[in-house]
């Protein structure tokens, strides 16, 4: 087991000096730990966990209780990759990065989606926008027959578009070709088109 190395301050009001520290052993610790001060303290006390298998752990007294919980927390975690590298062919790695004491940044944040081309996404959403601005200049007719024919769930042909409407495939037809005729010069124009 690896030896541990204990650091308490000798005046917990002191924020850390060199010259405020005891450095004890486990059963020094151990009986610190059963007095009312020690009691009192057990909160203060995180963990670091040693970098190679032969350093020590060190268990150190810290000014904030917050501190301390974050280093017993990062302990844990090194701790439970260590364990789980040994029985696992895989080397596992951490995603969580403790950049400072006030803010840390998850690593699987950081890697790119292959999925997710944000600007792709950002030209696409800007053309839907320009083309419900170009749909919303049609009259309702017009709206009716983009919708039945591209933007319904099931979308018509032309032919039963027609025949819901009670005309001929002819006249939806035209209607359909003067539609988008509309939209494509509204988009190309950038908007300025009108009658």
């Amino acid at each position: 087991m690896a030896r541990s190395i204990y650091l308490v301050k000798r005046n917990p009001m002191i924020t850390s000096s060199e010259k405020n520290w005891i450095v004890m052993d486990a059963k020094e610790f151990h009986d610190f730990l059963m007095t009312s001060d020690g009691e009192s303290r057990k909160k203060m006390f995180g963990m670091i966990a040693p970098v190679v298998k032969e350093d020590a752990l060190i268990v150190i007294e810290c000014d904030d209780p917050e501190k301390a919980r974050e280093l017993r927390r990062e302990y844990r975690r090194t701790k439970y990759i260590y364990e789980t590298n040994k029985y696992v062919e895989l080397q596992l790695c951490s995603l969580y990065e403790l950049i400072n004491e006030q803010e840390s940044i998850s690593l699987g944040d950081t890697i790119p989606d292959p999925y997710c081309n944000v600007e792709k996404t950002v030209l696409l959403l800007m053309e839907l926008g320009d083309l419900r601005d170009a749909i919303a200049t049609l009259s309702q007719i017009e709206k009716d027959l983009v919708y039945h024919l591209y933007l319904s769930e099931t979308p018509c042909k032309v032919k039963q578009y027609a025949k819901m409407i009670q005309v001929s495939r002819y006249v939806v037809h035209r209607r359909k070709t003067r539609v988008l005729n509309k939209l494509r010069l509204y988009l190309e124009l950038g908007g300025k088109y009108e009658e």
